[in-house]
């Protein structure tokens, strides 16, 4: 038996200057598992699921509605989006505690619209494990209930 061992100590937030519509710097970081775990909640809130009957007769689970799909957006922005030291260009201002000062979501929804699009995509191309909404799928509950090939005894 070999042992495996998995070395994360090389891992650390990817870093990208922004310059802000109000001409601030700020620094798009790469999601943390926190803000992983917030935008996919958020995410899996905007759907609304339901049991329809489909053409072959079956039983499939659909989304039938999306509520405040929208929000998710400014919201994973303002997870990864940094205040800079002093307004300095460069890395993302941080706490006593090591973690970022993030820009509210307040301030980031009061910037013009054409702002968001770009900065939730660098989100998102800075954080490949984010799935946009639209490339999320259903899940199939029978496939997720399905048993293994080591569990039928």
């Amino acid at each position: 038996m070999s042992e495996e061992e998995l070395d994360l100590s090389k891992l650390a937030p990817e870093e990208i200057p922004v310059k802000g519509p109000d001409g601030l710097n700020y620094v798009m970081r790469s999601a943390s598992a926190d803000a992983t775990v917030r935008y996919e909640n958020a995410s899996m809130k905007t759907r609304k699921w339901d049991n329809v009957r489909g053409e072959d007769g079956k039983d499939h689970i659909k989304i039938i509605e999306l509520v405040n799909l929208a929000d998710v957006e400014p919201f994973l922005v303002s997870l990864c989006l940094c205040e800079t030291e002093g307004n300095q260009k460069g890395r993302a201002l941080l706490k006593k505690d090591g973690t970022p000062v993030l820009v509210p979501e307040s301030k980031i929804r009061s910037w013009p619209g054409a702002s968001l699009t770009p900065l939730f995509e660098l989100a998102i191309r800075l954080s490949p494990w984010l799935r946009k909404q639209e490339d999320k799928k259903t899940p199939d509950p029978k496939a997720l209930l399905s048993p293994t090939p080591d569990s039928s005894t």
